[in-house]
């Protein structure tokens, strides 16, 4: 772990974290493959980022990385946003770490130290298994990501605190279906979470493009979403002059054999009209 600095050498401004050291750690350390999807955002021009595309194309898994590299040098901890309690079960979130655990990624940045994860009362934590089923032998002490939900938003900010929830993750913001106030209430998590610090990073994360989806229309971004187009991006600037960074993404390639392949197996399973939203 680096050594721990603070912003102002105050500790409730939060910590100085180099974001950008973050990345070439999870670009060492990972070593992605040139065709997939590498999150690269400007960590320093903004504190709220929106990622989206018209469908999957390893954001989630993207940021996974990220936050495991942001916790073993600097003791970041993610949380992980969903809509309802039901999304953020065991049995619901766990294939996230599929990918992860197929390339032993976690070995990989821990430099050896962990292998895997263990889920506990909605937090992770890094940990070892002997190979049998039930309880890792060897776990850390702190969890490195908790899931919260937007539908138990009143409990978390009457009970919840967090001084090192510096990467706030809202997964998959573009389901059709939302509370009222539900914007709202996310943003109660944000603040109970981040508290007064400065240090704190926001992601949203969308398999949409719709401009008028809810989430859109509520922070006023409908009239930058519907004027870019695919893999662009820009930093825009609220009525209140905040900075929000949006990014359109899709699967892109130099290596056009790949994407033939792509294409052809594409064709093989979804080969009819209407289904732009899974061969994209």
């Amino acid at each position: 772990m680096e050594k721990i600095k603070y912003i102002d050498d105050d500790l409730e401004k939060g910590k100085l974290i180099d974001w950008n050291l973050v990345h070439k750690k999870y670009l060492k350390d990972t070593k992605p493959p040139e065709h997939v999807y590498k999150l690269d955002i400007p960590w320093d021009l903004a504190n709220l980022f929106i990622i989206f595309s018209k469908r999957d194309t390893g954001k989630t898994t993207n940021v996974i990385l990220h936050g495991l590299e942001a916790y073993n040098h600097f003791g970041v901890k993610m949380e992980w946003i969903r809509q309802t309690s039901d999304m953020v079960k065991q049995t619901n979130v766990m294939s996230m770490f599929d990918t992860i655990r197929q390339y032993n990624y976690i070995h990989k940045i821990t430099k050896g130290r962990w292998s895997d994860v263990f889920y506990y009362r909605k937090e992770l934590f890094l940990c070892n298994y002997d190979g049998k089923k039930g309880r890792p032998e060897d776990i850390d002490t702190k969890p490195f990501l908790r899931f919260n939900s937007i539908d138990e938003w009143d409990s978390i900010k009457s009970s919840y605190t967090s001084p090192e929830g510096d990467l706030i993750v809202f997964d998959e913001f573009q389901n059709e279906t939302h509370r009222d106030g539900e914007f709202q209430h996310f943003f109660h998590i944000v603040s109970t979470i981040k508290r007064h610090r400065e240090s704190t990073k926001i992601l949203w994360l969308g398999n949409t493009i719709l401009p008028y989806n809810y989430y859109f229309r509520e922070a006023d971004l409908t009239k930058y979403i519907i004027k870019m187009s695919p893999n662009t991006r820009q930093i825009i600037k609220t009525k209140r002059g905040m900075n929000v960074y949006l990014e359109w993404t899709e699967p892109t390639s130099t290596n056009e054999r790949y994407n033939e392949y792509r294409r052809s197996v594409d064709i093989s399973y979804f080969g009819f009209d209407g289904l732009n939203s899974i061969t994209g």
